[in-house]
């Protein structure tokens, strides 16, 4: 496993919590931060910059205090630093969505499409995911 932390950020807890299970099948339970709340997955985040540690984010799209898009641009805005990953993992089967995604690309490793798979979610945890970094705005993660 590359990541020392992984940020779940989706506004559903029952998404978190599956998601939880999954990582704890790969024994990553104690690497997990779980945030309902973009904003407060931000500021946590920020408290790490100085921090060398990779880190991995599983970020939802569609949330109602802050999209997921705000949240990759407040990324950006932030001058967050280059060790953390991102993997939209979303309902959305847009291309639009999509093709935000590939605006990211300093940042966005990957664009999966709910629910996360067990061999999808091994790849991303070993570093093998989204290799091109760039999404097609049709077809599936």
């Amino acid at each position: 496993m590359i990541y020392d932390l992984i940020y779940l950020v989706d506004d559903l807890d029952m998404v978190n919590h599956l998601h939880r299970i999954l990582l704890k099948r790969f024994g990553a339970e104690e690497r997990v931060k779980v945030f309902t709340d973009p904003k407060r997955a931000l500021g946590d985040l920020r408290t790490r910059s100085g921090e060398d540690l990779r880190i991995l984010i599983l970020l939802d799209i569609n949330m109602p205090e802050m999209s997921g898009f705000e949240f990759l641009d407040r990324m950006v805005a932030g001058f967050f630093p280059y060790n953390i990953d991102v993997v939209v993992v979303t309902s959305s089967l847009s291309g639009s969505d999509r093709a935000l995604a590939n605006r990211y690309p300093r940042y966005v490793r990957d664009f999966v499409v709910k629910p996360l798979q067990m061999e999808k979610l091994g790849d991303i945890l070993s570093g093998d995911s989204g290799s091109d970094r760039t999404f097609p705005e049709s077809g599936f993660g």
